[in-house]
């Protein structure tokens, strides 16, 4: 019996042949793990649900998760982007709490443009785009956040984006091959706060122009 349900979102503002590359290597390294994709288009990627055309705020990404995970029925959710590139062990990770959300702590960042400091692989701390919840436990704390609020946000990128969690802390977990965000200027931000100077390889994916012309090209 699988542990989690993958809920795959995205708003489909990506190139469709970038996208399409995420999705294949998402069946790749995902198992028999099952896959919930909520998207603004419709998409052939697991169980699909298609919720129409929305605007890019963090109220609709939480709207668009709410409703993978109470599709779900597995005790855990997995998320997964539309621009992230997930390895094996992410998958494999079985929390311990079903009243938790677990958030992996091996993360990188890689620009599409790689020109000055932005040029390789910078680390990341926490993503939303890399954490197992607690399915119920999830559930509760979206309907609390969007408590009161209207079913889609109108209003493009919100300027006091909402934050889940904060009620509540979580854990972490970590994982020996990272996970890759894709910065192509399609999504919610361009940049991410640099922790470490970037390097030029990572474990599991290689150099980061290789990755580059994989993806992006």
């Amino acid at each position: 019996m699988n542990h989690s349900t993958i809920i795959y979102y995205t708003s489909n503002r990506e190139n469709p042949k970038f996208e399409k590359r995420i999705q294949e290597k998402l069946l790749e390294v995902c198992g028999d793990t099952p896959i919930i994709s909520v998207s603004q288009k419709p998409i052939d990627l697991g169980t699909n649900v298609c919720v129409g055309e929305r605007e890019t705020s963090n109220h609709n990404l939480f709207r668009q998760i709410l409703i993978g995970a109470r599709l779900a029925t597995t005790p855990f959710v997995t998320y997964a982007e539309a621009d992230c590139l997930y390895t094996p062990e992410y998958f494999k990770f079985i929390p311990e709490d079903i009243n938790e959300t677990y958030k992996c702590d091996n993360l990188y960042i890689l620009n599409e443009w790689g020109v000055g400091e932005y040029s390789g692989f910078y680390q990341k701390e926490i993503g939303t785009f890399a954490q197992i919840s607690g399915r119920e436990y999830l559930i509760k704390e979206i309907e609390h956040l969007l408590e009161g609020r209207p079913m889609w946000d109108t209003r493009h990128r919100s300027e006091r984006p909402l934050e889940l969690f904060r009620r509540c802390r979580w854990k972490l977990f970590h994982i020996d091959n990272p996970i890759i965000s894709l910065k192509t200027g399609n999504g919610m931000s361009n940049h991410t706060r640099i922790i470490e100077p970037p390097v030029d390889e990572i474990p599991y994916w290689g150099n980061a122009d290789k990755i580059r012309k994989e993806y992006f090209i």
